[in-house]
């Protein structure tokens, strides 16, 4: 389960929402399963 946790009322400040898109996009996602070889699980919806 991946959790990003925010301050009620900051859901969709542009930071927060800029960095759930880089969290999802699939460089991140392979450089994740590269780096960490399954110790680490990439942010799905």
């Amino acid at each position: 389960m991946n959790i990003i946790a925010v301050k009620e009322g900051h859901e969709n400040d542009p930071g927060i929402q800029a960095l759930v898109k880089v969290l999802k996009s699939d460089e991140i996602k392979q450089y994740i399963n590269d780096t960490y070889d399954g110790a680490v699980i990439p942010f799905e919806d």
